[in-house]
């Protein structure tokens, strides 16, 4: 969750969209919503709405080919089920804004499917969508920047915290004096996570899977249910080719049957291993660590998206071991019924 930054400028922010897309822009609305990028509503002068994401980008130029791939996605698929951003006028996707980056999205109205009581239509209409999504591979024009090389991106986030908690630097605010002691009680766990993540990353890439286009973070929040009840895949920063398992992971909770089914009949056949369940598992709980405590620690973040960054670290530790190799446990389970 996301406080507006004092640094965007939002009068700046609509006349620049209004150059760059042509969208009058006549109200601009926050949107406390996602963890990464802020949010804006705004409407142009016809009434008519648009989506517009301000986020800061490491590799802007890599961002303009994913977002060029999701186009392509969009457009053979035929469908606005996949939310590929508009282009502006001049080409591209993107808007320099100061550090910042701005893309333009379709607005559509509805809720996420983690703000919404979470059915099972949701479900199967979900597994739908990443079934489709691993189908268009074959005839995507366009390939994403990224492959799936199964090692650990945070391997240097991870040292370079510890490296702070440890050393000689000293906490000016409570919420940093807590996770300076949680990361130093939890440094074994968080060390031994990575170990499971680097042999679980070594036996997948043994196994050369069959890679795909890919989503990377379809959790529920990034899936929207408009009012029809119809789901919209969004927040494409994470697109790759990799293993289905790279997306199917984030689906293993209560509903994990009826979505495999689903997939399944869609996709036809398909192997599903435990060790990539787990690779990504593992990877999502470094991932986490990583990323809250770099908030936490090296960010100035309000009380509220402190408040929110440790309820969310404290997830991942003290180090959940014995609930993830029950759920992988049972997601083993659930493809053998289904096969």
């Amino acid at each position: 969750m996301r406080t507006e930054s004092p640094n965007i400028d939002r009068a700046d922010l609509c006349r620049r969209i209004g150059e760059s897309w042509g969208f009058s822009v006549t109200a601009c609305e926050f949107v406390p919503k996602g963890e990464v990028a802020f949010n804006y509503v705004v409407t142009g002068a016809d009434g008519s709405r648009a989506f517009a994401r301000v986020q800061e980008t490491a590799d802007r130029h890599e961002l303009e080919q994913i977002y060029r791939c999701v186009d392509a996605l969009q457009r053979v698929d035929g469908s606005n089920r996949f939310v590929a951003p508009h282009r502006r006028r001049r080409g591209g996707y993107l808007l320099p804004l100061g550090h910042f980056t701005v893309a333009l999205f379709p607005f559509l109205s509805g809720r996420t499917a983690f703000e919404a009581p979470r059915t099972e239509p949701t479900v199967v209409q979900s597994a739908s969508l990443i079934a489709g999504l691993h189908r268009a591979t074959r005839t995507l024009p366009i390939l994403p920047p990224r492959q799936e090389v199964f090692g650990n991106p945070f391997a240097d986030t991870i040292g370079r915290l510890l490296s702070r908690v440890k050393g000689r630097w000293r906490p000016e605010f409570d919420h940093q004096r807590d996770v300076r002691k949680l990361l130093i009680d939890c440094e074994e766990e968080i060390r031994e996570a990575e170990r499971r993540l680097a042999r679980l990353g070594t036996d997948v890439c043994q196994l050369k899977p069959d890679a795909m286009l890919t989503h990377g973070d379809p959790n529920w929040a990034n899936i929207l249910v408009d009012e029809g009840g119809a789901p919209h895949l969004i927040d494409w920063e994470d697109v790759a080719f990799g293993p289905p398992e790279r997306d199917l992971a984030f689906f293993t909770d209560e509903f994990f049957e009826p979505f495999l089914r689903q997939y399944v009949e869609i996709r036809g056949p398909v192997r599903l291993r435990r060790s990539a369940f787990g690779y990504y598992q593992y990877r999502w709980m470094v991932q986490e660590i990583a990323d809250w405590s770099t908030r936490l620690l090296f960010e100035l973040p309000s009380s509220t998206e402190a408040a929110h960054a440790w309820s969310e670290l404290t997830q991942y530790l003290p180090a959940p071991f014995d609930t993830i190799e029950r759920g992988l446990d049972e997601v083993v389970e659930t493809i053998h019924r289904v096969s």
